[in-house]
């Protein structure tokens, strides 16, 4: 169906293609949680699924400003600390405060690459109480500072439209990857 829709361009044909890529999309992410594999077991898409750590994920994505610990993250859940760090664990496959430093640094990388914010105002959106816990929470996850990757990724050319949200993840770290080995190499700016 989404191949004719495609092939012919009948009134409306913009939005049927728009709801077939849709339940193909859930259909792709059915046929994923359906398969026995335990890779499918585990990750952020199966957990946000689960009752009690889908919970603790929607907390975090939506007030990753907040001071979350393992403690209140488990309270949000109605679970004891450490029945819902283990359950974490095995579904995500990271403890919660990694998952959470990851998320507020892949966060804090937009603000970045935005540039319409000081050091001190993209640790507080984040996070942090100060731009110095920031900065080394930062650099600590990417090897350099947040003022340096501002400065690489200002040199990078604009992402283009259109892209996922997925592909403008994996687009600009492969383009920091790059400009991170030339500015170890010497080579930025040359």
């Amino acid at each position: 169906m989404l191949a004719s829709e495609m092939a012919d361009r009948a009134p409306g044909s913009d939005l049927v293609v728009n709801r077939l890529a849709d339940v193909l999309f859930i259909q792709c992410i059915r046929a994923h949680f359906g398969s026995r594999s335990d890779a499918c077991k585990r990750g952020v898409l199966h957990a946000i699924f689960d009752p009690q750590i889908g919970v603790a994920l929607k907390s975090m994505h939506e007030k990753m400003e907040s001071p979350w610990t393992v403690e209140s993250l488990a309270a949000a859940s109605g679970m004891s600390r450490s029945a819902f760090a283990l359950k974490f664990k095995e579904l995500v496959g990271e403890t919660p405060l990694e998952y959470l430093t990851n998320w507020r640094m892949h966060k804090a990388t937009a603000f970045l690459r935005k540039g319409d914010k000081k050091l001190f105002e993209v640790a507080k959106a984040v996070g942090y109480d100060s731009d110095a816990a920031f900065s080394k929470a930062f650099k600590r996850v990417f090897g350099v500072a947040p003022r340096e990757y501002e400065r690489n990724a200002r040199v990078q050319v604009p992402l283009q439209r259109g892209m996922s949200s997925a592909g403008h993840l994996l687009a600009s770290t492969a383009r920091y990857a790059r400009v991170k080995a030339r500015t170890r190499s010497g080579t930025l700016g040359h």
